[in-house]
């Protein structure tokens, strides 16, 4: 681009401050991204290229406090990330653009009052989501999730019990989703995975 053909699309959040967009991902012809307009703090928009098309989608924390969504992508004609509501941590969530609402999709950590699960590295693979998260009782490992309401569930226990494996680095390639993954002697290896609950090779 040059100075000719750059321009602002929308000042969000009017006046000097910033509106710290971040988190972009595409669909078609609209644009996802978490910003704040300094009213109702990190949230959800969407863009069609334009400053009128440039909208607040969903206002997840209510008020100004921020539910800073993050980990976009899009499955399943809806678009899936983590946030967090102000209520029950940061969990996975979807936005349907049919309805034009954001739905809380699973708390993983649902027995534990705002506590949060974090899901991380959202990818796409045979027809399913996979996701690093912190369950209640094996600590952080990898999730699948179909998108469909509260069915969410690990598996692997890479670093078994309530140790971490913290997946990372999450890939497709072929027929298997690779990732990386702490062992239970405390290094990082490359692990692969076709999908099935706890057959995953080093």
């Amino acid at each position: 681009g040059s100075k000719k053909t750059t321009s602002l699309i929308k000042d969000i959040n009017q006046g000097s401050g910033s509106s710290n967009p971040t988190e972009f991902r595409t669909h078609k012809n609209q644009a996802y991204f978490s910003a704040n307009n300094g009213k109702k703090g990190q949230e959800l928009w969407g863009s069609n290229g334009d400053s009128e098309g440039t909208k607040l989608l969903a206002d997840i924390n209510q008020g100004p406090a921020s539910s800073f969504p993050s980990d976009l992508i899009w499955f399943n004609q809806r678009l899936f990330f983590a946030a967090d509501d102000g209520m029950n941590g940061r969990e996975l969530w979807d936005y349907d653009p049919s309805s034009k609402k954001a739905n809380l999709v699973d708390d993983i950590q649902k027995n534990s009052p705002r506590s949060s699960s974090n899901p991380t590295g959202l990818t796409a693979f045979d027809g399913n989501l996979y996701f690093a998260a912190t369950g209640d009782i094996y600590g952080r490992e990898l999730w699948k999730s179909t998108g469909k309401l509260n069915q969410a569930y690990r598996i692997s226990d890479i670093n078994p019990g309530g140790f971490n494996s913290n997946p990372e680095d999450l890939v497709v390639l072929g027929n298997n989703l690779y990732f990386t993954a702490k062992t239970p002697y405390g290094d990082r290896a490359i692990y692969k995975t076709n999908g099935a609950p706890n057959d995953f090779t080093e």
